[in-house]
């Protein structure tokens, strides 16, 4: 599940457990974009693999975000 604010700040990403629990996952990088918001409350998005590799420090994975602006 994906918990945006109100107006503008981080939104968080949560996993439901098989207990039942929710885990927070970490936040989502970009939600503030221009369309973002709009676009995840019509259903318009979908889950890709990633072209770049993720780096592994420990448990924690980073990751190159790019910004808002996109390469055309």
């Amino acid at each position: 599940i994906l918990l945006l604010p109100a107006t503008s700040g981080q939104a968080a990403a949560f996993k439901a457990e098989t207990s039942g629990i929710w885990k927070y996952i970490g936040t989502l990088q970009n939600a503030g974009c221009p369309g973002v918001r709009e676009a995840l409350r019509s259903g318009q998005f979908e889950f890709v693999m990633l072209t770049i590799k993720h780096i592994k420090v420990g448990e924690l994975f980073l990751n190159v975000q790019r910004s808002c602006v996109l390469n055309r």
